[in-house]
């Protein structure tokens, strides 16, 4: 059972899926202190206790203790640290 879950979890969605990867961001969180977000914009403010992600539909802000960017690219970024809170803000 948890081999099929994680293939539906990890699958892709269809092209003509409305929420496909080109319009919407995707946010995994793993243990309260890795997190992951696919398919954002730009990264807006960054220190070691708020990171601040824009993404199409508005901001992601990351609060915690010890938080530093991994990596990121044009598609995801991946950020470390003892994550407290999430919030997002439309725009």
């Amino acid at each position: 059972m948890k081999d099929r879950l994680k293939k539906v979890i990890t699958m892709d969605p269809p092209c003509w899926c409305p929420d496909s990867r080109s319009s919407v961001s995707k946010m995994t969180v793993f243990n309260n202190d890795e997190l992951l977000i696919e398919n954002f914009r730009h990264i807006i403010y960054s220190d070691d206790e708020r990171i601040s992600v824009k993404t199409r539909k508005g901001i992601l802000n990351i609060y915690g203790i010890n938080l530093h960017i991994e990596y990121y690219t044009s598609y995801e970024i991946k950020i470390f640290g003892n994550i407290s809170s999430v919030d997002w803000l439309t725009v």
